[in-house]
């Protein structure tokens, strides 16, 4: 059975290498709607199945993009938090604005943490009824999440609050039996480090 995943936010393409390809590659959700349609003409020409679907992964109503991927595909095995931003206008810290932050948090904190909720809920669905073995949730984080940028406070703390997301959906004895382990990648302008919970029945 090929399995489905969901890439939230891959604007330039950096995570076309996430999974196997062709067959294996199911849902992208993109900010750029040329590039992710350039992504499922490379997914279906290598002989997959793939969708391009725009949304706000901070609004409620456009995370239907996990439901769109179940009606599609029949399951879900992966979802990849990528969808962020970084402060608007980079202003000083004694400048920064709550219309910045509110902007910065529902996109790089909110979406991610509900969409996680919500697929991680999904794979445990999938694994008790026995259409799936395991989960994965990648959740793409930055170096801001420890490295000080004053010109940019939102950011680094919505990526250090991903951290956190991270070890909160993986944590140790979990009755899920989830399993955290970092896979490092370079973005043009930041490293990134992906936290990747993995969602399996607990261990009889």
């Amino acid at each position: 059975m090929r399995s489905s995943r969901v890439v939230a936010g891959d604007r330039a393409g950096n995570l076309r290498g996430t999974g196997p390809p062709g067959p294996c590659r199911g849902g992208q959700l993109r900010h750029r709607p040329d590039a992710a349609e350039e992504t499922v003409r490379q997914i279906t020409g290598a002989g997959g199945k793939a969708i391009a679907l725009k949304a706000d992964v901070g609004s409620s109503a456009d995370r239907r993009l996990v439901a769109r991927t179940l009606d599609v595909f029949g399951r879900l095995d992966v979802l990849v938090n990528n969808a962020g931003i970084t402060s608007q206008g980079r202003k000083d810290i004694l400048e920064a604005t709550e219309e910045s932050w509110d902007l910065v948090f529902d996109t790089n904190l909110k979406g991610p943490f509900f969409l996680s909720q919500l697929v991680a809920n999904e794979i445990i669905r999938q694994i008790a009824a026995g259409s799936i073995e395991e989960g994965k949730i990648v959740n793409i984080s930055s170096v801001s999440h420890y490295a000080v940028s004053v010109n940019r406070a939102d950011y680094c703390m919505s990526k250090a609050a991903v951290s956190m997301m991270t070890k909160l959906f993986a944590p140790p004895g979990r009755r899920e039996d989830q399993r955290l382990r970092g896979l490092p990648r370079r973005d043009r302008e930041r490293h990134d480090r992906p936290g990747q919970g993995k969602v399996r029945p607990a261990d009889r």
